[in-house]
């Protein structure tokens, strides 16, 4: 389609080597090419592209590596002045992949260089239909795809699916009408093979042993409600129901692109978690996380920083999104003898309160 060379597909890990020296000469060699073209033909030169699979490997942010000998460091230099040094090279495209954009130096991502970011969100219906179809497609062509499979029902059941975790549940379903009618044990494995067929209930079957990435904490929220929700007082249906109203306005038009606080204080055992997971539970949504501090209990400030802007990026690619924060002032180190307190963390949580993400409820539990 752009008519250029043969097109250069790079692992971003296999540029990596163990010698001194290697790793920045298997950077130069891929574009050796390129360079004597450019040199030989000039503006006649035709147009070579080079697609970098992860590409936060070879081009993490200068100076955040230790131990390397400045190995990254080199290499991402060496990559700025292709794209934009004194002798930058006019006859490529570069195309990097990464899933984490927040690794890669910034200096690569700025306009002129890498200056187009385009994110591959999570499929729509109309996405998350296209891509049954093609990983079922084969099955139909063979007759191996049982009429009663609806696919109104898996694009419903799928949603906040990643494609790969799709294919997932086809390749699930597939083993589970192998393991139905292949018998290892007989010799006749061949015959039931034709015979195989991939019904409905085997892939509702593949929806039950597959948790997607971006899927609900159902089960999470449904153990810190250890002991249900005991209705002893009105005030307690009417926290709820103030609750699943606050989250509700995620998804009005007049608040939406907005993040929506909604705290809840009690005293040590008052049942302010249960109370945030039923929250989160009734009022549907689709991604939901809990922070806790006994998750983080143990790690750096760095590693807790780091895991929660992971936690708000990723409710960030949802369309409907919950993040429940237990015992804030456990996760911040917050110490009322002196008001000591963990300010890098205290700062995360508060850059990612005045974001302006897509539809994200945070319910923050004291």
């Amino acid at each position: 389609m752009l008519n250029a060379r043969a097109v250069k597909v790079i692992n971003g890990p296999e540029l990596l080597s163990k010698y001194v020296g290697e790793s920045e000469s298997n950077m130069r060699k891929i574009f050796a090419e390129a360079v004597a073209e450019q040199d030989k033909l000039g503006a006649e030169s035709a147009l070579h592209v080079v697609i970098f699979d992860e590409m936060d490997a070879i081009c993490k942010e200068r100076g955040s590596v230790s131990g390397s000998a400045g190995v990254m460091d080199s290499l991402v230099n060496q990559l700025l002045t292709v794209l934009d040094g004194v002798h930058q090279l006019n006859n490529i495209l570069i195309v990097g992949m990464t899933n984490r954009k927040d690794l890669i130096d910034p200096a690569l991502l700025r306009p002129s260089r890498l200056g187009v970011h385009i994110e591959i969100g999570l499929p729509d219906e109309e996405g998350r239909k296209e891509i049954f179809d093609i990983y079922l497609k084969g099955l139909r062509a063979k007759s191996k795809l049982s009429p009663d499979v609806l696919m109104g029902e898996l694009v419903a059941k799928s949603e906040n699916f990643t494609g790969a975790e799709i294919e997932g549940v086809v390749q699930s379903a597939i083993t589970q009408a192998m393991s139905r009618n292949v018998h290892l044990t007989k010799t006749d494995s061949r015959a039931a093979l034709d015979q195989l067929v991939v019904t409905m209930d085997d892939l509702r079957g593949a929806f039950l042993h597959l948790q997607p990435a971006f899927g609900s904490a159902e089960s999470l929220c449904s153990r810190l409600i250890q002991h249900s929700i005991i209705h002893w007082n009105p005030q307690v249906d009417e926290i709820i129901k103030s609750g699943v109203m606050a989250a509700s306005a995620c998804v009005a038009q007049d608040t939406r692109g907005y993040t929506h606080w909604l705290i809840l204080a009690g005293i040590p055992g008052a049942g302010t978690t249960a109370l945030a997971s039923q929250i989160a539970l009734s009022a549907g949504f689709k991604f939901t996380r809990v922070i806790t501090s006994s998750r983080m209990a143990g790690n750096s400030e760095g590693w807790k920083c780091n895991y929660i802007n992971k936690t708000f990026e990723d409710a960030r690619r949802c369309a409907l999104s919950c993040i429940i924060i237990d015992q804030v002032e456990s996760i911040i180190e917050y110490i009322s003898n002196g008001l000591r307190f963990s300010n890098p963390i205290l700062q995360m949580i508060m850059s990612k309160a005045t974001e302006i993400p897509e539809k994200v409820s945070v319910v923050g539990e004291l």
